[in-house]
């Protein structure tokens, strides 16, 4: 009783370990709960969703201290680009790593060594396009957008303004609208011309609803794909773990019948 008691605890401890070695989460938080930095203040207030950031520092500091949190605390990060920091612009990223390492999620942080930030500031104060709206509202450090409708014209209108009135705004892409996805881009250079930011915006030209079809269609082929490729990897993850335990099960069958 003894012996089939210990074969069994093997067996349940063996079953419980391959499912950790082959169980995976395909939908992992990559977010952070919480960024600190030392010195400064960051720009705007963190949130978890929110990736991109601002930060003005003396030019006398030489280094960043950060301390972050994923929301996930089992994941790992990593921060590069807070030590040795040069006058004027530096990035600072946050890369957080999945398990598997398959898939990361990086939050920037834009630290600017300067006496005189705006000399820096590539950031857009308003953005739009006359008679769209996006799918999100407008924000500075959101650098992507999609409009919701589509549009008949050859030519959308954009009305683009730095948030400091020295910087250059160039609009490309927004004439000569092809059938389909088209994307508009809207470059801004600070006054010192040493920082620039694009800022990208998603809008369709034809049939909307027919647009919508396709779409839908795509997402189906993805989604049914995708589907496939998982019940593949689950059935070859079973068959392994099946060899496995069948190869277990007779080894300890052996073991046990040799001491008997």
């Amino acid at each position: 009783m003894k012996k089939f008691k210990l074969i069994l605890f093997i067996l349940l401890s063996f079953i419980m370990f391959t499912n950790n070695i082959y169980a995976t989460d395909e939908n992992e938080d990559l977010t952070l709960s919480r960024i600190y930095v030392e010195p400064g203040t960051l720009t705007p207030e963190f949130s978890e969703t929110r990736t991109y950031y601002t930060l003005v520092l003396d030019e006398s500091t030489e280094s960043l201290l950060i301390q972050a949190t994923p929301t996930n605390e089992n994941l790992q990060y990593e921060i590069k680009g807070n030590d040795n920091l040069q006058i004027g612009e530096n990035i600072v990223t946050i890369t957080v790593y999945s398990s598997d390492k398959s898939k990361n999620k990086v939050y920037t942080i834009n630290v600017l060594k300067t006496n005189n930030p705006d000399e820096y500031n590539a950031l857009l104060g308003t953005l739009i396009i006359d008679n769209y709206t996006f799918t999100e509202d407008f924000f500075p450090e959101i650098f992507e957008y999609v409009t919701e409708n589509s549009t008949n014209e050859d030519k959308v209108d954009v009305f683009a303004y730095p948030q400091i009135q020295d910087a250059k705004v160039e609009i490309t892409g927004n004439t000569n609208l092809k059938d389909g996805k088209n994307i508009i881009t809207v470059k801004v250079i600070s006054p010192n011309g040493k920082a620039t930011r694009e800022y990208t915006i998603n809008i369709n030209k034809g049939n909307q609803i027919n647009l919508d079809t396709n779409q839908s269609n795509t997402n189906i082929d993805n989604i049914a794909t995708s589907d496939s490729s998982k019940d593949i990897k689950g059935f070859a993850k079973l068959i392994t773990i099946s060899i496995i335990l069948i190869i277990f099960l007779i080894a300890i069958t052996i073991y046990a019948s040799k001491k008997s």
